[in-house]
């Protein structure tokens, strides 16, 4: 658009001058060929920084042929000059921009400047000075246009950036999660099945015994996966809120009789930050069960300042730094994958454990 005002406008001071011949005529349709030629590749295919130096350097060139074509220093097509800083900066880069802005002065001090100061008439100050005024102003806004340009560029790069990183960290939250799914699949009801498995074996070659013990160890694994579809899917069967979904997690550890639950839950609860905490609640509830041989956990979630917090304690063997850095070279991802998801929505967690004390975890996630 900046390059079609100034064609347009030296076109029109060309007319006014009345100094169209054959050769403003030729040049008249090579300028017109150039821009509609080069306005259509910008538009479907962009161009490079040479490419844009090119088209620079290339439409300087016309105007100034224009104005030599058309009377040289008496040429009103020199005037086109003053708008041209909006056409180099729209199109070029910062560099090619301030050489083709120089071009264009000194082109206008070529063809015009000598003429004036040899004519003895008039003040050639106050023409210089008029183009100067106008010529600077005109650069000043198409530098400060320039300046735009150049920040909305690398907002546009660090939003790319920022997106490729989240996408390459939401496909490892996504890949971490798979993984302690089938972790806790192949540790828990895969392995009741198989023990089902192995009982209705023995009852067939006579241990009348293991039939009950199948049936009963069957029972479990189907308790364990419907505990899997809870957490993956926990309130859209049951419309539970958040408060009823973790007073489900104690009940269902404490049916079992593996520890006491204590529930210290924040009236504010409810937001997406706090759905959240509750999936992550029953996966460090269900790493207690499994690793600490507690006989008490107490689960804490609240609301501090603009922040959803849940705490959950126990009473176990407690672990070193060393201990749970070998547990995931074993394959044992849960903690890894909680840091993940919470690295990812802008939270934060810390974990404090020692041998024979029990371990606290503590999540902070924006609301």
């Amino acid at each position: 658009m900046a390059r079609l005002v100034v064609a347009s406008v030296t076109a029109t001071f060309v007319a006014i001058d009345g100094e169209i011949d054959t050769g403003a005529i030729v040049l008249f349709v090579i300028g017109v060929a150039w821009l509609l030629g080069t306005g259509s590749l910008a538009l479907r295919r962009g161009w490079n920084p040479t490419q844009a130096r090119a088209v620079a350097l290339v439409d300087v060139l016309i105007v100034i042929a224009a104005a030599v074509d058309t009377g040289g220093e008496d040429s009103m097509a020199i005037a086109a000059l003053w708008l041209a800083p909006f056409a180099w900066t729209a199109v070029a880069d910062a560099a090619t921009a301030r050489v083709m802005i120089l071009i264009g002065a000194v082109g206008y001090l070529g063809l015009w400047m000598p003429e004036a100061l040899g004519r003895g008439d008039g003040d050639p100050l106050t023409d210089l000075a008029t183009f100067s005024a106008m010529y600077l102003g005109s650069t000043a806004i198409g530098l400060v246009a320039l300046h735009l340009r150049g920040q909305t560029a690398d907002r546009v790069t660090m939003l790319a950036r920022a997106r490729a990183a989240l996408v390459r960290e939401v496909g490892q939250v996504e890949h971490d999660e798979r993984e302690r799914l089938s972790m806790r699949l192949h540790d828990g009801p895969l392995q009741m099945v198989i023990s089902a498995r192995q009982d209705l074996e023995e009852f067939r070659d006579g241990d009348e015994e293991a039939l009950e013990l199948g049936i009963e160890t069957l029972d479990q694994g189907i308790q364990a996966l419907r505990a899997v579809m809870v957490d993956l899917y926990p309130d859209h069967e049951t419309g539970a809120d958040v408060r009823e979904r973790f007073e489900r997690i104690a009940r269902r550890y404490e049916a079992r009789g593996t520890f006491v639950v204590e529930l210290e839950l924040d009236d504010g609860l409810g937001g997406a930050s706090d759905d959240m905490l509750v999936g992550m609640a029953g996966e460090l509830v269900a790493n207690v069960a499994k690793h600490a041989q507690a006989s008490l956990v107490k689960i804490s979630a609240r609301i501090v300042n603009d922040r959803a917090v849940l705490e959950v304690a126990d009473d176990g063997v407690g672990m070193t730094p060393a201990a749970r850095l070998a547990a995931e070279r074993d394959g044992h991802i849960g903690l890894r994958s909680l840091d993940r998801r919470v690295r990812a929505i802008g939270g934060q967690w810390r974990i404090r454990s020692a041998p024979g004390r029990g371990t606290i975890v503590r999540v902070e996630l924006p609301r």
